[in-house]
C-alpha cells in the first residue's frame, strides 16, 4: 500500500520549499520502504527517487540559493529522526515507561537543536 509522508515546509532564505515522502508498505513487512519524494517550490511539482534527485530536476544542478544539498539531506534525516522519537516516546507512555520516555524527550531535544543549528533558527527562551 502507498503511504503518504508527512509534508514538511523548509523555508530557504526567501524560498519556501515542500518536500513530502511517499513511502511504500509491502503485505509482509510491517516497515513502510521510501520510494518517492515530491518537491514544490513556486509553480513547479516534481517527484523522484531521491531529495538530492527532485532538487536536481527542480532547479538542475545546486542553485544559489540551495548551495549545500547535504544539509538539505540531513534536514530531513533530523526531521524523520524526530518524527520517529517522537512516536517511541508514545509507545513508552502507553507502556508506563517513564525513564525511557525523560530519555527520548532528551533525544528529541536534540534533533530539534540540531535541525535549529542547520537552518539558522536563533534560540529562543521557552516560558512555563
Amino acid at each position: 500500500s502507498v503511504v503518504r509522508g508527512n509534508l514538511m515546509v523548509i523555508p530557504i532564505q526567501d524560498a519556501i520549499l515542500f518536500v513530502e515522502p511517499i513511502y511504500l508498505r509491502g503485505t509482509t513487512q510491517g516497515l513502510p520502504e521510501i520510494r518517492r519524494i515530491i518537491v514544490a517550490h513556486g509553480d513547479r511539482i516534481v517527484m523522484e527517487e531521491t531529495f538530492e534527485q527532485a532538487l536536481r530536476v527542480m532547479f538542475g544542478e545546486a542553485p544559489e540559493e540551495f548551495e549545500d544539498f547535504d544539509e538539505f539531506s540531513t534536514l530531513i534525516e533530523l526531521t524523520q529522526r524526530a518524527q520517529r522519537l517522537y512516536a517511541e516516546s508514545d509507545e513508552a507512555i502507553k507502556d508506563g515507561d517513564w525513564a525511557k520516555y525523560g530519555e527520548l524527550q532528551e533525544e528529541i531535544k536534540r534533533v530539534i537543536d540540531r535541525i535549529a543549528d542547520i537552518a539558522n533558527v536563533p534560540a529562543e527562551s521557552i516560558e512555563e
